[in-house]
């Protein structure tokens, strides 16, 4: 197994800590996050509550790759909202504090 596979392997078991449960999108790494779907209904929401996430895990969790976490949580809330968002644009707003008017 090469440097490589085992890097696809650890972030596979990070997907497993960051996955819908129900009618939540659950986050059991850091201070641990529950974020219900119906509560996201915009993509201002989807910032408040990534911007939630990437506190919690720069506090808590200081070996995990962030940028890769938060593109998987907006996926994730895309996904099961069908939310029309761009993820790539959400996640810059979120890694640079961009604050939407």
């Amino acid at each position: 197994m090469t440097d490589l596979h085992k890097y696809e392997e650890w972030l596979d078991e990070l997907d497993t800590q960051l996955r819908v449960d129900g009618a939540n999108i659950a986050c059991t790494l850091g201070c641990g996050l529950i974020v219900p779907i119906k509560e996201v209904s915009s993509a201002t929401d989807i910032v408040f509550w990534a911007n939630s996430l990437q506190e919690c895990l720069s506090k808590h969790e200081s070996y995990v790759p962030i940028p890769y976490l938060m593109k998987r949580f907006v996926t994730l809330i895309k996904k099961e909202t069908g939310l029309p968002v761009n993820v790539n644009e959400i996640v810059w707003e979120v890694t640079v504090g961009y604050r939407r008017g």
